[in-house]
């Protein structure tokens, strides 16, 4: 659900990079009564740990056998679960060239050895909270307030990274459109506000119905939600959205001008190829969901429409 306050700094992770113990000692005590440290000791097994947990900032070691810090650095800016965390990098010497490559490869800031502890304390604290208010007001920006999925807008700000990535592996893409049935009856039936309530208990079913990180719940229009199911083919798509359809039914919420006086859902299911996504095909593909969606209402509402319309 929508989130409107950060974290505590005390629960925020620092993950500290350096080769070496004493440096590794002394970085870890100055900041671990504020913030949660892990260490590594080397580039590679700093890219490891950001592959399974994500920590809030990164302090890195310039200098480093094998993997230096620039190379690290631009390593996790490639990674979508890394590319928004901060990189502070630590370094015993900087000129021009240096810094300059810092601040290319995408790093935050930068502090010189021997370390000033109350400066690095300072530098990281304001990292961090920057970190924290962006993710606030992308959660305010991106997200319905009501329901806490996504809203409308993030399908023009995150879809073209999605449909990138899923060209890069060679995947599909598939998307469900749904819609609550007669909703307009059930606000004039209840009221608005449980309406709202409405919205609320179907979008939370909805996320129910779907499991992989990389899978979507977008409020799409008033009483309509967007699915988006990354690396999933028509058939699969069509039992997620059986699924959805089916966990709305259990809800056993009233409506009495609904079908058997229960809250339902219809929906439309379709299907983009490679091919489709690399000649951004998308907007014929919503065209295409969107009658998918109107034929099932058409054939009875509650149910879950994946034929071509020529069928």
């Amino acid at each position: 659900m929508l989130k409107l306050e950060t974290k505590p700094l005390k629960e925020c992770q620092v993950l500290i990079v350096d080769d070496e113990l004493v440096s590794q000692e002394v970085i870890s005590s100055a900041l671990d009564k504020m913030v949660q440290c892990a260490v590594v000791g080397s580039g590679e097994e700093a890219i490891a740990f950001c592959q399974h947990t994500q920590p809030d900032l990164i302090i890195l070691d310039l200098d480093m056998p094998g993997r230096d810090g620039l190379s690290v650095c631009m390593e996790l800016k490639r990674h979508e679960n890394t590319q928004s965390t901060p990189v502070i990098f630590v370094t015993a010497t900087l000129d021009v060239e240096t810094e300059n490559n810092c601040w290319r490869v995408g790093a935050a800031d930068y502090v010189l050895k021997p370390v000033t502890m109350t400066t690095l304390r300072a530098r990281v604290k304001t990292h961090i909270q920057n970190k924290l208010r962006m993710e606030l007001l992308e959660n305010l920006t991106l997200y319905d307030p009501l329901t806490g999925v996504y809203n409308r807008l993030y399908l023009r700000y995150e879809l073209p990274s999605i449909i990138r990535q899923l060209l890069r592996e060679q995947q599909c893409l598939s998307m469900v459109l749904v819609d609550i049935d007669f909703f307009k009856a059930f606000n004039d039936t209840y009221g608005h506000l449980e309406g709202d309530a409405c919205l609320k208990q179907v979008a939370e079913a909805l996320n129910h119905s779907v499991h992989r990180p990389r899978d979507v719940v977008i409020r799409f229009g008033g009483e309509e939600f967007l699915i988006l199911l990354s690396d999933t083919d028509l058939n699969g798509a069509s039992q997620r959205a059986q699924k959805m359809v089916d966990n709305v039914r259990e809800l056993n919420k009233e409506n009495k001008k609904g079908i058997k006086g229960k809250l339902t859902l219809s929906a439309g299911v379709e299907c983009c190829d490679v091919e489709e996504l690399r000649n951004n095909k998308i907007i014929e593909a919503l065209g295409r969901l969107d009658k998918k969606l109107y034929k099932a209402k058409e054939e009875g509402r509650s149910r879950v429409w994946k034929m071509a319309l020529s069928e």
